[in-house]
């Protein structure tokens, strides 16, 4: 975080929050600014890492651009049990608990609309809740509503 104003010394703007756990440090800008200046192999690993976070964040909004609220909330369940999901009888229990507005934001879509399509998604049986508890149903219907099949 902050790495786009470690150049500009223009204040940081966004805001973070872990979910789940992280270790986080604090680097001075000064200690980073000398590194780079005097070793040139770091310098070239911070230039591909920023490369790669470019065409992340190009991919992320050409997602928000190319697909809808549905598909993006259906996609975000599908990630959401494939890295925290537990294996259960009656499907795959999403370990981490994120409340309708963190999933709304990650989304980039109103809180109401988040719970819409929880609701229609448990209409359809694809999921089951229990509180913030969500269990997927049917992973291969949510992975085709999410057009990642």
């Amino acid at each position: 975080m902050g790495l786009p104003t470690l150049f500009t010394k223009a204040p940081y703007l966004w805001t973070a929050e872990a979910i789940e756990d992280t270790v986080a440090c604090f680097l001075n800008r000064q200690v980073v600014l000398e590194i780079l200046q005097n070793n040139s192999q770091t310098t070239f690993r911070l230039v591909k890492y920023l490369a790669r976070r470019l065409n992340e964040t190009e991919e992320e909004r050409a997602e928000m651009a190319q697909h809808s609220v549905r598909e993006r909330m259906a996609r975000l369940l599908v990630m959401q049990s494939e890295k925290y999901g537990t294996p259960e009888t009656h499907g795959t229990f999403i370990k981490l608990h994120l409340s309708r507005e963190e999933m709304a934001e990650m989304i980039g879509t109103a809180m109401e609309t988040t719970i819409r399509f929880l609701k229609e998604f448990r209409e359809d049986k694809m999921i089951a809740l229990d509180g913030k508890n969500i269990t997927v149903l049917d992973h291969q219907r949510l992975m085709e509503t999410a057009r990642m099949v």
